[in-house]
């Protein structure tokens, strides 16, 4: 204020109020800022705190070393399915043949080898082939009696049972038909195609001087009635004959078929 030439009474009363005001200012706006600072301060300790503090109800879990023995126990042994398991080479399969695979070192029963192609096999096993159903060219004929009526059967020796048709079984059968038996095994046809079997039927088979008792398959939608290989050869209606060559020959009777000599015409 002393610096100003044209200063008076009122414009240094003005100027004093206003220095006055600005250091008021100065002084609200530190003390301000040192709250601020003291309350950041407070607030950054209280979460320090807080966050450093463990937890008192919580179980503190210690890190343990894995030990490889310590599953050895719990679960089934791969090789001989003994529980509790063993090491590997403790494992009594070890000198064991698998009759599955036939490798060493497990037993059959846990044995990890695919299987469908012995599936296949038990199922081709357990089905009953039936030869031809049609008659192709002049098939061989014969009559045959069963109960008080004559029936018309193919022989078809690459038949494995004797099959009837179903409109045959009841004409038959009209009054007191025998009761039938339910088929154990499927009956298959030309092309493996399974057949509709209504059921087994123990019958007596006559032909001349012969009879047999004879398992009868009855199916439906079957036109031709056929005798099987087994019973044909027991009624004595096909022989089976054996082809004989000549090494055959000469093991039977090594005396004739060596050296030189005549044979005497009869």
């Amino acid at each position: 204020m002393q610096l100003d030439a044209d200063l008076t009474l009122d414009k240094a009363v003005r100027m004093a109020r206003q220095s006055e005001e600005v250091k008021k200012q100065q002084v609200s706006l530190r003390g301000d800022t040192k709250t601020q600072a003291s309350d950041a301060t407070s607030v950054d300790r209280v979460r320090m705190l807080k966050t450093s503090k463990p937890a008192a109800n919580k179980p503190q879990h210690v890190n343990k070393p894995h030990n490889a023995q310590n599953s050895i126990g719990k679960a089934q042994c791969y090789k001989c399915g003994s529980t509790p398991s063993h090491p590997a080479r403790d494992c009594p399969a070890n000198e064991s043949k698998c009759h599955a695979c036939g490798k060493m070192g497990h037993y059959s029963r846990l044995c990890r080898a695919p299987k469908s192609v012995h599936e296949v096999e038990e199922e081709e096993d357990d089905a009953i082939f039936l030869g031809s159903i049609t008659a192709n060219g002049e098939p061989w004929t014969v009559s045959i009696g069963i109960h008080d009526s004559s029936v018309t059967f193919k022989i078809d020796t690459g038949a494995d049972v004797t099959v009837l048709p179903h409109a045959v079984f009841l004409e038959i059968f009209k009054n007191n038909p025998p009761t039938l038996r339910k088929a154990t095994k499927p009956l298959l046809g030309p092309g493996k195609s399974p057949l509709d079997v209504v059921g087994v039927a123990r019958l007596l088979l006559r032909r001349v001087k012969k009879a047999e008792m004879e398992d009868v398959y009855v199916v439906r939608n079957l036109h031709t009635a056929l005798l099987g290989r087994s019973v044909s050869c027991r009624l004595r209606l096909v022989a089976r004959l054996d082809s004989v060559t000549v090494e055959t020959l000469k093991q039977t009777y090594p005396r004739i078929c060596s050296g030189l000599g005549e044979m005497q015409c009869v």
